[in-house]
Order: structure tokens, then C-alpha cells, then sequence
């Protein structure tokens, strides 16, 4: 039992174990990168060497230099750049367009500049709203639209002080920001979670509440704070809080929040221990309807970590119950009712030794050994199951255990059906499967970008539905997939818009590189980039139609 929990939950799933040798698996044959030759077509151009210069990251994005390509594929980049380039009819909305500006850089969206009269403190422009609830984003604003232009320091940014966005779905988004660009919030310190309306757009903390002993809700609008005050200008007692994993289904969010009570503004609290709590806020009127203690105690720092905030809160497949991991020892491994929080599951309940990692969100895995070469024990979250694996496990997604096979003539990725047992090797996978770093799961997709190759592929899968390699065209440092496309993110800002079936590039949008490294999530709403939401203008559609109206 892990120091610091609570001991809220006792498991009621019921337990099974299995155990995987280190049996011959079935080999995936050498066609099954076949994609490949669908996404050659296409060459990006990204600069000298077809390579992204490196900036800083955010969520679930790698930190690293790449080699440039060869000088082949350079050419090859450079000679794709003269063909014209098949294009969808795209739906603009002008108004929005024109009051924020596109940044762009194909051949038939040039790239329109920004007028000279915006400031950094130029309000966010009104989000427009998307023509169909499915709408794919095609263009996005050249401006964020939350946090507001020019609020959030970019000292804060790096220090970790200014904000996250932590989930997005639809019309709302969760995100994490700095108490002192809260105005009148002058008894709370740290992160303070926030649910905003996109349409808006307007933004609600969730905030202690004195009276309930729990919390409440109140609008708020971030504003950078007068003469730089940061958190150790208030004084007093204040409440320092902590915004963990999150997540949002049509009608609630759920946020993971830590609170300390009596602190002074000036205390140093990021290392502390501190109670932890999940909440279920209702979206239409912004009140909880459940809340679970989930720790008395628990190390929150790995929240506040301004490139990699670790944890995942996520639905399981049938959406009845919600899957918690935090990403850090000691850890917390949880499975719980949607509908009233109630703890369904804890890892710790069937988990020994040392804690190694969490798989993406769906599972945990410890070992008796401190290396992650060695056997470990995987459990799965979902149903609550333990499985002794002789290799090295590194993601989990839909019941198939992603794992690296090491043997006398080298090391191979396996894919294993935790359920069956059934095995895998997968030729030409990314190499580089090392941690969930470079693994994310978006919609019904995994995607695995790594220095020298980007793998998009549904769980279980033996064969990629898109992938390419340094080889063939630069590889992103992220990706995301919306609808049929992917948006990969590359280290320069640049996003480009790619035709998930054909390869097929049909955009490029450039942000500036602080604020873009990495895309998080798209909605039909806009895109996120882990710091910054930015508002789409203009989707893709199949026939022309009227442009919507601005909300």
C-alpha cells in the first residue's frame, strides 16, 4: 500500500490472473506497411533538410534534436512543393477570418497577415460556431482564444505558474491556471482548474467553497495581474490548490483537484502532500453533483510539470465507469462509477513491488526489479485483471498490451491480446516504443511518433492506417486525429493537415512556436496546443454551403 492513500476503495471487480511467456508470436508480414506507399506522394516542405527546428513541448510531446534526412529526400521534399495539390472544398467563415486573422501557408489559402493595430492585449475574437457537431477543422484564428492574448506571461509558462489545457470536448474545455490571473480570487494560490464555455467564450473557476467545506463555482476573466504581482504577493491564510487529470463527457466534467487550507501566499507548497479529490460538475449550471476523496495525502507536483503533466482520467469503452492513473510514485491506479464516484477498483488491491508505469491510462504496471527490462505485473483498470508479462510493457489501449521483446539477437515490439493471450510482432513499427511519451491515443487511433517515424494505427491492428518515416517526409513531434484527419504538429509550430486514408497533405498552419508544440485535441470548436486554444474558421465539407454565424 502506497504511502499517502487513503484507503477509500476495496476492489469489486472481480480479479483474474494470466501469465505470457516468452512464447514465438505470430510475424506480421513485411506488406503490412503497406501505407507507406500511400503517403509518399506528398512531401512536405519544412525548411532545410525537411527538418523542424526544436522548441519547447508541452503534453505527451518529446523534447529532442532529429537528424536531418538524406539529400534524396530533401530533393524529393522540394520537387512535391511544384505539384499542384488536390484539394476538398473547404467552408469559411469571413467574418471570423477577418477580425483574427489565418495564419496558412498552402498554395491556394495564402497566408494572411495580421493588421499592425493588434496588441498583445487584444480581446479574444468570438468563437464562430461549427456548420454540424462533427464538423473537421480545416482553419484556425490567428489569435488564442483562451487564454486571452496577452494575459498569461511567458515566464509563467515556463515556470510552470500560467496554464493547461487539460481536456477538451466539444463546446467546453478544463484546463488548469495561475490564481493571480484570477482578480478578486485573493484566498486561493497554485493552479486553479477552470471549466470554459468556447462560445464565449467565459470561463468558470472552481473554487473552495468555506461554507460547504467543498467547492463552487464562479465566472471569472483571466486578466494579467497588475505591476507583475505573482502568488507571493497575497498574504494571509489562502487555500493552495492543484489540478490534476480531467476529462468531459456531453454533460459533466471531471476534475482531479488538490487542495491545502491554511497556507500563507509566500509558502513554498509544489513539493507538498496535500488531499485529493475528484469532482463531477454538471455543465449546465456549473454545480457538483458528486465528489470522492481519493487521497489524504498525496504528492501533486507531477501535476504543476509544465511540459508533461502526468496522469490520464478516462472513460471506459462502454462510458459506465472512469479509469484514473497519476503517472507518479507513490501512485494512484483507480477505476470508478461515472455516475456517482463511487471506487470500483484500486491497483493497490492486487499490485505488489515497485511502481514502473502507467500504460496510457488503461492500465499500471509494477515489478519486483527497478528496471523496465525486467518481468513486471500488468493490471488493466477496465475490468481489473493482473497479467505477469515476461516482456517489457510500455502501453496499453483496447485490451492490447503494446510491449518490447528482448532476446540474444536483439529486441522486437509485441503486441499481446491481454484477454486471449494472443500475440503479435510487429515488422516496422516505430523502434523507439520506449514510454507513453510517444504514444497518445486519439479517437479510435493510436498514434506513435517517435525521431525517425510517425505510426497512426487502431488498437490492434498488425498494419498502420498512415506512417512514414524521416526517409520519406519530416516526422511530427505529435499528432492528433479528427474525424479522417491527422494533424501532425512539428517542433517549428507548423501543423499540417494530412488525409488520414490517402496521405494526402491538405493543409499547413504555422503558430508561434512557443505557444505550438504539440496538438493536444481537436474539436470542431478549434485546437488545442496544450497552453493555448485556438478557434477554428473554417472546416471541411464535401459541397459548398452557406457560412455560419458567429456565436
Amino acid at each position: 500500500m502506497t504511502a499517502g492513500w487513503s484507503g477509500l476503495g476495496t476492489t469489486t471487480a472481480e480479479h483474474r490472473g494470466t501469465v505470457y511467456g516468452r512464447q514465438g508470436g505470430l510475424t506480421q508480414g513485411a506488406g503490412n506497411i503497406s501505407a507507406l506507399s500511400r503517403v509518399t506522394s506528398r512531401r512536405i516542405s519544412s525548411g532545410a533538410g525537411g527538418v523542424d527546428a526544436p522548441s519547447g513541448t508541452t503534453p505527451h510531446c518529446r523534447r529532442m534534436e532529429r537528424s536531418p534526412p538524406s539529400k534524396a529526400a530533401g530533393s524529393r521534399s522540394s520537387a512535391a512543393q511544384e505539384q499542384p495539390m488536390r484539394r476538398r472544398t473547404f467552408l469559411t467563415t469571413l467574418g471570423a477570418a477577418a477580425g483574427a486573422g489565418l495564419y496558412g501557408c498552402s498554395a491556394k489559402h495564402p497566408k494572411s497577415t495580421v493588421s499592425d493595430s493588434t496588441s498583445p492585449s487584444t480581446a479574444a475574437p468570438a468563437s464562430p460556431t461549427p456548420p454540424t457537431p462533427t464538423a473537421t477543422p480545416i482553419a484556425f484564428g490567428a489569435e488564442p482564444l483562451w487564454p486571452p492574448p496577452g494575459v498569461i506571461s511567458d515566464q509563467d509558462q515556463t515556470l510552470g505558474e500560467g496554464c493547461q489545457i487539460l481536456h477538451v470536448h466539444g463546446r467546453y474545455l478544463i484546463g488548469a491556471i495561475g490564481a493571480h490571473y484570477l482578480p478578486g480570487q485573493t484566498d486561493v494560490t497554485g493552479m486553479c482548474p477552470v471549466i470554459v464555455d468556447l462560445t464565449g467564450p467565459t470561463t468558470y473557476a472552481i473554487l473552495p467553497d468555506s461554507v460547504s467545506g467543498g467547492y463552487h463555482a464562479a465566472e471569472v476573466k483571466p486578466t494579467a495581474p497588475a505591476n507583475n504581482a505573482t502568488e507571493t504577493s497575497k498574504v494571509g491564510a489562502v487555500a493552495h490548490l492543484a489540478t490534476g487529470p480531467s476529462t468531459l463527457d456531453d454533460n459533466h466534467a471531471y476534475i482531479v483537484v488538490g487542495k491545502t487550507d491554511g497556507v500563507t501566499g509566500s509558502s513554498n507548497t509544489s513539493d507538498e502532500n496535500m488531499p485529493l479529490s475528484l469532482l463531477k460538475i454538471q455543465l449546465s449550471d456549473y454545480k457538483a453533483t458528486a465528489s470522492v476523496q481519493l487521497s489524504s495525502s498525496f504528492p501533486t507536483s507531477a501535476f504543476a510539470l509544465q511540459d508533461s503533466p502526468s496522469g490520464r482520467l478516462l472513460f471506459t469503452a462502454d462510458g459506465t465507469a472512469l479509469m484514473l492513473t497519476t503517472g507518479s510514485d507513490p501512485y494512484l491506479a483507480l477505476r470508478l462509477s461515472a455516475t456517482d464516484l463511487s471506487i470500483q477498483f484500486d491497483a493497490h488491491s492486487v499490485l505488489t513491488y515497485a511502481y514502473l508505469n502507467d500504460l496510457g491510462g488503461e492500465a499500471v504496471c509494477t515489478s519486483k526489479y527497478s528496471s523496465s527490462t525486467e518481468p513486471g505485473t500488468v493490471v488493466t483498470l477496465t475490468d481489473g485483471a493482473s497479467h505477469t508479462v515476461s516482456d517489457s510493457p510500455k502501453y496499453v489501449c483496447r485490451k492490447w498490451l503494446y510491449a518490447r521483446r528482448y532476446t540474444t539477437a536483439g529486441s522486437t515490439v509485441v503486441m499481446i491480446n491481454v484477454d486471449t493471450g494472443e500475440e503479435f510482432t510487429l515488422t516496422g513499427f516505430p523502434y523507439e516504443l520506449s514510454d507513453m511519451q510517444h504514444t497518445a491515443t486519439s479517437g479510435e487511433y493510436i498514434i506513435t511518433c517517435t525521431n525517425n517515424q510517425i505510426d497512426v494505427r487502431t488498437p490492434g491492428s498488425t498494419s498502420p492506417t498512415l506512417t512514414w518515416n524521416s526517409a520519406e517526409r519530416a516526422v511530427p513531434n505529435s499528432g492528433q486525429v479528427y474525424g479522417d484527419v491527422l494533424y501532425a504538429c512539428y517542433m517549428s509550430g507548423r501543423v499540417t493537415l494530412v488525409d488520414l486514408h490517402t496521405g494526402e497533405e491538405l493543409d499547413n498552419r504555422q503558430f508561434t512556436p512557443f505557444q505550438q508544440a504539440c496538438v493536444s485535441f481537436v474539436t470542431p470548436y478549434g485546437i488545442s496546443t496544450g497552453r493555448f486554444f485556438y478557434p477554428t474558421t473554417e472546416w471541411m465539407t464535401d459541397s459548398k454551403s452557406a457560412a455560419p454565424t458567429s456565436s
